[in-house]
């Protein structure tokens, strides 16, 4: 009964406290930053160099000894290109990240990008690419838009950009394959005709 009364005493400030925090809290929150994350799942692919002519001159098929599987050799070096100042660098330039971030230089740029965006193996073995971009303090539905609009397209170009490093990379490994192989093919030619 004594706490009752005590509500009824002072329900006209407590409901006028209810009423400011509430306010408060509503102003407040249209004010901050939002922060918007595209994510853009791979699965990484089976290692086709399996198949390649090089295995069959290697001691053995386990990479690193054993330590860890070819699709998680696969998938780390995926996120090492990902994570590589070639690709960071063109989507910084593709976009104007040195503008919108308000950098001073490619660096500080490179930085600001590098802590925006999440690159991890998932537990089912996908490659999980997260890209965050908030919007300022005091802003407008546009400016909601464009970072919703700008994380969807980092995370695609941090895809583009892979498949573009990736397939140039296979491109040069290939070459390097036929050379030493001509090489090789050459060699035993020495040799058998030396034998003769």
């Amino acid at each position: 009964m004594d706490i009752m009364k005590t509500l009824m005493k002072w329900r006209k400030s407590i409901l006028l406290n209810v009423f400011y925090i509430s306010i408060l809290s509503a102003i407040f929150s249209l004010l901050l930053p939002k922060t918007y994350m595209a994510s853009a799942v791979l699965m990484p692919p089976s290692n086709q160099s399996d198949v390649s002519m090089l295995n069959a001159f290697s001691e053995s098929d386990i990479p690193f000894g054993g330590l860890i599987s070819k699709s998680e050799e696969e998938a780390m070096r995926l996120i090492a290109i990902l994570n590589s100042r070639t690709v960071m660098e063109s989507i910084i330039n593709r976009y104007n990240l040195i503008g919108y971030y308000q950098s001073k230089n490619i660096e500080e740029a490179l930085e600001t990008l590098s802590d925006h965006i999440d690159i991890e193996i998932e537990d089912e073995g996908t490659l999980s690419i997260k890209a965050y971009v908030s919007t300022g303090w005091l802003h407008y539905e546009e400016e909601e838009i464009k970072a919703r609009n700008l994380s969807e397209k980092i995370a695609n170009e941090f895809v583009n950009q892979l498949d573009i490093v990736n397939k140039r990379l296979q491109t040069e490994q290939a070459v390097h394959q036929r050379e030493f192989l001509g090489e090789r093919y050459q060699k035993n030619l020495n040799d058998l005709i030396e034998a003769d």
